[in-house]
C-alpha cells in the first residue's frame, strides 16, 4: 500500500511539473477500425484468392492463414486464371478495334458546332463520367486501398526486396537453404504486389480509352437516344468481368460474399476519419464537374482553332 501510495505521489508530482514547466503531452492517436466493401468482380476475387488470410479478413482472428489459392489443384489453378483472362481479353480486343476509329472521328467531329444539342450531349456526358469514376474510384479507395494496406504491413515492395537480397547474402546463417527459401518468399511476396498492382492499372488504362472512343462519339450521334445508347454501349463492354464474376465465382460458391467485406485500421479517430470522408466526397464530386467542364472546353477550343 505504502509502495501505491508513493508511486502515486511520484505521478501527481510529474503532473504538477509539466504543468509548471509548460510540457503538454501529445494526444494519444487513436484507431478507427474501418469495414472496406470490395467490388464483386472477378479481378478483386482472383486477388482474394491470392491473398494470404490474416484478421482483415472475416473468421480469422490472429496470425496468418494460407490463401484459398493453395487449395486447388492445378487445372483448379487454370481455370482461375482463364476466368480473369477471358472477360478483360474481350475488353482489351474490344477497347482496340474501336480506338482505330479514333481518327476519323476526330476529323468528324471538327465538322460538328460545339453549341449544337449542347443540353442533350451534356446529359450523355454526365453519365459517361459518373460510370467512370464510379468503377475507378471504387478500385482506388478499395482495392488498392487494401492491397497498399497489405503491402505496408509486409514491409512494402522495397523491403522485400531488400530482405530477400539479405537473407541470400547472409553467409553467417547456420541453415543456407533455410536462408534461400525465406529469400525466394520475400522475392514471391514483392512480385505478387507489383503484379496486383499492373492488373489495377491495366484496367484504369481500359476505362480511358473506352472513355475516349465515347467522347468523341457521342457528338457525333444524332438525339438524346442515339447519344445515351453510345454511352450506355461502354457500360456493357466495360460490365463484362462482373459478368465473368458471377458466372464462374459466385454461382460456384467459391468464395462466400463475405470475404469481400475487409477490416482495416485507420490511425484517425472518430472525427478525424469522418473529416477524411468529407474530403473524399469533395474531391470525388469536384473531379465529376471538372471533367465534364474540362471536356466542353476542350471542344470549344478546337472549334475555335478550327
Amino acid at each position: 500500500e505504502e509502495n501505491k501510495e508513493e508511486k502515486g505521489l511520484l505521478a501527481k508530482l510529474a503532473d504538477k511539473t509539466k504543468e509548471a514547466v509548460g510540457i503538454k503531452e501529445k494526444p494519444k492517436l487513436k484507431n478507427t477500425r474501418v469495414i472496406i466493401e470490395l467490388p464483386r468482380d472477378i479481378l478483386t476475387a482472383f486477388f482474394l484468392l491470392r491473398l494470404p488470410r490474416d484478421k482483415t479478413r472475416r473468421g480469422v482472428e490472429r496470425g496468418e492463414e494460407p490463401p484459398y489459392w493453395e487449395d486447388y489443384a492445378f487445372y483448379g489453378k487454370v481455370c482461375l486464371w482463364l476466368s480473369v483472362l477471358l472477360p478483360y481479353g474481350i475488353q482489351w480486343f474490344t477497347t482496340a478495334v474501336l480506338l482505330q476509329e479514333l481518327a476519323s472521328k476526330w476529323n468528324q467531329l471538327k465538322e460538328v458546332e460545339a453549341e449544337d444539342d449542347f443540353w442533350y450531349n451534356t446529359v450523355a456526358f454526365s453519365i459517361l463520367f459518373l460510370y467512370m469514376w464510379k468503377d475507378l474510384a471504387s478500385f482506388y479507395y478499395s482495392v488498392w486501398y487494401y492491397i497498399n494496406y497489405l503491402q505496408r504491413r509486409k514491409g512494402g515492395i522495397v523491403d522485400n526486396l531488400k530482405q530477400a537480397a539479405v537473407h541470400v547474402k547472409d553467409e553467417s546463417a547456420v541453415d543456407v537453404a533455410e536462408g534461400a527459401s525465406e529469400a525466394v518468399e520475400e522475392m514471391k511476396t514483392a512480385v505478387k504486389f507489383i503484379e496486383f498492382r499492373l492488373w489495377l492499372l491495366s484496367v484504369v488504362f481500359l476505362y480511358v480509352g473506352l472513355t475516349t472512343y465515347s467522347l468523341l462519339s457521342i457528338p457525333l450521334a444524332e438525339g438524346l437516344v442515339d447519344k445515351l445508347e453510345v454511352s450506355l454501349s461502354i457500360f456493357f463492354v466495360l460490365e463484362v468481368d462482373d459478368w465473368a464474376y458471377e458466372l464462374f465465382i459466385a454461382q460456384a460458391n467459391i468464395l462466400e460474399d463475405e470475404e469481400f467485406d475487409v477490416e482495416v485500421i485507420v490511425k484517425k479517430d472518430r472525427r478525424g476519419f469522418v473529416r477524411r470522408q468529407q474530403r473524399q466526397l469533395a474531391k470525388t464530386l469536384i473531379l465529376v464537374v471538372i471533367s465534364i467542364l474540362g471536356f466542353w472546353a476542350i471542344g470549344w477550343t478546337v472549334n475555335e482553332l478550327t
